[in-house]
């Protein structure tokens, strides 16, 4: 098969791909209407708790921003307490990254989680899912952050990079930076940026996650590579200070 062929193949699959996402019907839509619905009748409220406690027991995805209007979906946190308290740990690992980097296939490999992940179909707000198991009789629970893509070409407005990345350093213990490639100077600003505007923030948020950089889709990565990585982001640093 010649290059412009397989290129216009490839095309093709991505246009059929997006009109089946656009017909598709999910479970999230029907929970986004009962949330909503609240406002008007107060017992849909103890209906949405009810069914993202069940949601998250079972380990399926759960919707925390809605990914049409950006709206944090208040009332979950009521459900989220209950798995911090004195006798259970909760650690919040999240994902970043670029559209199509893998990021949803990454925290499924790697926690067993459930998010849709498929060749065309991208993420759109957050996601979360919950991971619970005992050690050393203590129980332990990892909630699980699938964020929307950021640096796309169709971005929402030119701040919503910054929003959705400086939320996810707020509220995680652990976050996954998935970059298809190398390193470039984009991503190594949306980092710098937004890492210092958590610095400086006044307000009482998990203080320095734990952040690892994961470059995906690339045959092999050397220390080479590594070190090219750490080095851009040294340099980004210099600059602003």
């Amino acid at each position: 098969m010649q290059a412009d062929q397989r290129e216009d193949l490839e095309s093709e699959i991505e246009e059929v791909s997006k009109s089946i996402q656009k017909l598709s019907f999910s479970v999230e839509l029907l929970a986004r209407e009962l949330y909503y619905y609240k406002d008007i009748r107060q017992e849909a409220n103890q209906h949405y708790l009810k069914y993202s406690h069940n949601t998250l027991v079972q380990g399926q995805p759960l919707e925390l921003i809605d990914g049409d209007n950006l709206q944090f979906m208040e009332d979950i946190k009521k459900t989220l307490h209950q798995y911090d308290n004195k006798d259970e740990d909760l650690l919040v690992v999240s994902v970043l990254g670029p559209q199509s980097a893998g990021k949803s296939l990454l925290m499924n490999t790697i926690f067993g989680a459930q998010f849709l992940s498929s060749a065309g179909r991208c993420t759109k707000g957050i996601y979360c899912s919950l991971l619970t198991y005992e050690h050393r009789g203590r129980k332990k629970n990892i909630l699980i952050l699938d964020t929307e893509g950021i640096q796309s070409a169709n971005a929402r407005d030119k701040y919503f990079d910054r929003r959705i990345v400086y939320f996810v350093l707020c509220v995680s213990h652990v976050v996954l930076f998935v970059n298809n490639g190398e390193m470039n100077s984009e991503m190594a600003d949306v980092i710098m940026m937004v890492n210092e505007a958590v610095k400086n923030t006044e307000e009482e948020f998990i203080k320095n996650p734990s952040i690892f950089i994961i470059l995906n889709k690339m045959s092999q990565v050397t220390f080479s590579t590594a070190s090219d990585c750490v080095k851009i982001l040294k340099d980004k640093q210099n600059k602003e200070e």
